[in-house]
This record gives C-alpha cells, structure tokens and sequence, in this order.
C-alpha cells in the first residue's frame, strides 16, 4: 500500500512569540496569529497531498491557556480534515497535560486522543497502519513509557508516537519521558514520531535501510529567539510498506535569527551599522524573504565602544530604520540589540592603570557591577517578577538571564558615560 502522512509536534496553538508585539501594529498582528497560520497550513499541506493520516506527538496547545476559543478554533480545524477525510491521532504533551480544558473538547469523530493511563493503539486497515501511543497523565512523566509500548502488528506499518526527551537529545528541555534511540530502533516499528524537543532532527541511519526512522519534527511555529530559523512538519511516504522519503516541509510564518556581528576591525558606528545591516539582510534572504525576528549580537573591541554605549538608542533607530527598507512589507522586526562589545586591549590596559580620579571611579564601578550585593538586589527583584508572569509566556531560563545581561549593560553605560565625560569636559575633578 502506497500513502504519505504529516507527523507534527509542539504546535503550542495560540502561545505568545514573546519581544515582538509591541514592536509596531503589523508585528503585533503577525505575531497573534502565527500559531494559527502555521495549523491551517499543515492541514493545508495534508489535503494537497492527499495524506492518509496525521501523527501529532503532543503538546498541541501551551498549559493553562485561559480562552476558550483557542480550543473551539482548533476543534473548527480538526473538522477540515474530517471532510477530507483524513484521521488525526493527537497523544497529550507536558503542556497539554496542565490543560483543564483539553479533556472537556469536543471534537470531530476523525480525532482520536490517546489515552493517559497506558499505551493503546489505533488501526488503519484500510492501507494496513497501526498507530501506537500514550499521552502525559501529569505535567512531570519521569519513566521510561516507551518501555510498554505494544509490540509491532504483524503485516502492518508501525508507527510510534511519543513526547520524549530522548537521550543526548534534549538541550534546554526537561528530562520527560527519557529513553535511548537504541532502545527505539529494537522496539519494531517501522517510524517513531517524537515530539517535546524543538528542532527537527531526522536520527535514522541511512547506511541500515531497516533501521526505523526516529524523527523530532520540531515546533511548528519558532516562538522566541531560542527556536531559530525555519520550523514546520515532516511529510512521510510510504511505498510497498517502506518509507521511501521522510521530508521537513517550513510552514512557519515567522522565522526567528540570531546575527552575530564581530567588531573587530569595524573602528566606526557607521562601520558597525552596515555590518548589522548586511548579516540581517543575509539572514531574510536565506528564508526566502519570510517574515524575520532578529537578535543583532555585536561582540568585540571596538574604538566605538563608548560613543556606541551612550548613542545606543540612536544606533538603534537607524538600523531598525534600515531593516523596514530592506523589506517592502515591512516585516523584518529588531527582535532586540545586544552589544557584548569591549575596549581594545591597548585601551583597557591604560584604563585599569589609570591614577586619576576617574579611573578609580571607573574602577569602582567594574567592582560594583561583579559584586554579590548587585547580584542580590537585582535577584530580588527578578524573583517577584517571576510569581507574577504568566507560566504560558515565560521560558526556562529567561529570567534569571536578565541579571547577567543587566549587569553587563549598567557596568559598560557607567563607564561609556564617564569616558564621555572625560573626552567633551576635560579629566573629572
């Protein structure tokens, strides 16, 4: 039997893309709808296709979500599929488990949701496919539950569908649901859909044709700057019961950059500028002139450093004025501008040597910003932001990232503004 089907993953429907609402009215509008968008083009894809199912491998929506009608706009999706007659088979993720109102939708009879308290299985006789699974019954699953999934059935292809964070393969996610590739590849299936780690990565061994394919699809639609580039779904086919391609296909509607810019060698503002502008301009072309969130990362020493520091806002301006000009849509957006930029060496060692007033004062403030009475103030105020946002809208890690890159931005403004002062009013008194 001949057929292609979409294994998807981590849709987090309707999940904020955190840094660009508030970046103009067109960003703020992009942005509500990503999510959505991204859906409507994967059952898109599968009716153009012609796909005989659809494998989702959890965490379709994003924890407590307080709206209702991100449910009732999922279950209107479900029901295009169901008039092209294409089954969806949906296990719960960690964020879906949190969900109090995933158990209450009511859905097209073509859904079907794996149940929590074991593995079951689901049978497509009709072109001979067995689809097998097990939803999170809580938010934490610490077992192995891979390890009771059913064996493969007999004369049919078998497809695995789990939310895992499989071993050597979680980077910033959890260890949910931990279990090895090896153990995966023993089990018989013919194709494992995985589903909780955010990048695509296709983990099958070409040179073992009878190996199965062990897949993370990824996010389907990058929410922040931690999930670069192009995401989307892998469209699988299926020829006399063997997988003869197993294809990413990009749907999100919003892709996410990370620009690193070196300063070294680059003297100037306006060098530094046309640097941003050029890696920013790279990236939107590389995406086929997609939607872009940037991050501009500019790191090194630089003669401009000062003046850069106490201008930044200006600098600012003029490259996000740079980036809507490179777009006739306007849809590049300065996600945020870090600048890691430092003296050169012949500077610095002047500066550390410095008898003056002003170099102790500088000197103090280097002190200060490395202190643990910074630390602890600014850790105060970061941990009464954290019992205020909501759990859905903030990532691991985000918060506690702003006490190292606030220290970083309040010690190099200090310190630009007393070399600023030094250079328009004379050595400080």
């Amino acid at each position: 039997m001949n057929f292609k089907y979409i294994h998807a993953a981590d849709l987090h429907l309707d999940s904020p893309l955190r840094g660009l609402a508030a970046k103009s009215e067109a960003a703020a509008e992009r942005v509500q709808t990503a999510s959505r968008e991204a859906l409507e083009a994967m059952i898109d894809l599968a009716i153009a296709e012609q796909c005989k199912l659809i494998v989702i491998a959890g965490d379709l929506f994003d924890g407590q979500w307080k709206d209702y009608r991100t449910g009732l706009y999922f279950a209107t999706q479900m029901a295009r599929l169901k008039a092209a007659q294409v089954p969806v088979y949906i296990i719960q993720g960690n964020h879906d488990a949190e969900n109090n109102f995933v158990a209450r939708l009511e859905l097209s009879e073509n859904v079907k949701l794996f149940s929590s308290k074991k593995p079951e299985s689901f049978v497509l006789d009709s072109i001979k496919v067995a689809v097998h699974g097990q939803s999170f019954a809580t938010r934490e699953v610490k077992e192995n539950i891979a390890l009771r999934y059913p064996p493969p059935l007999a004369n049919h292809f078998n497809i695995g569908v789990l939310h895992t964070a499989l071993e050597g393969h979680t980077g910033m996610h959890a260890s949910y649901a931990p279990c090895s590739t090896e153990q995966l590849k023993n089990h018989g299936y013919d194709y494992w859909a995985l589903g909780h780690v955010h990048d695509y990565m296709l983990l099958h061994d070409t040179q073992n044709p009878a190996d199965p394919h062990i897949v993370y699809s990824g996010v389907v639609q990058g929410r922040n700057i931690r999930e670069t580039g192009a995401k989307g779904v892998v469209l699988v086919t299926v020829e006399d019961g063997a997988i003869v391609a197993a294809e990413f296909k990009p749907l999100g509607t919003v892709v996410w950059h990370s620009c690193p810019i070196s300063a070294e060698g680059l003297d100037t503002q306006e060098a530094l500028l046309c640097a941003a502008i050029r890696s920013v301009e790279d990236a939107y072309q590389n995406t086929g002139k997609t939607s872009c969130a940037v991050r501009v990362t500019i790191t090194g020493p630089t003669p401009a450093r000062s003046s850069l520091l106490t201008n930044r806002t200006d600098f600012q301006e003029q490259l996000e004025t740079a980036l809507a000009a490179i777009s006739e849509e306007g849809d590049i957006w300065l996600e945020k501008l870090v600048l890691n930029i430092s003296e050169p060496a012949t500077v610095a060692e002047q500066q550390a040597d410095d008898p003056t007033i002003a170099g102790g004062i500088a000197s103090l403030v280097r002190q200060a910003a490395e202190g643990e009475e910074f630390d602890a103030a600014f850790r105060r105020i970061v941990d009464e932001l954290r019992s205020r946002f909501p759990q859905t809208a903030a990532d691991e890690g985000f918060l506690d990232s702003l006490v190292d890159e606030t220290r970083l931005a309040a010690r190099d403004l200090a310190l630009a503004i007393l070399e600023t002062s030094q250079t328009g009013n004379g050595e400080a008194e």
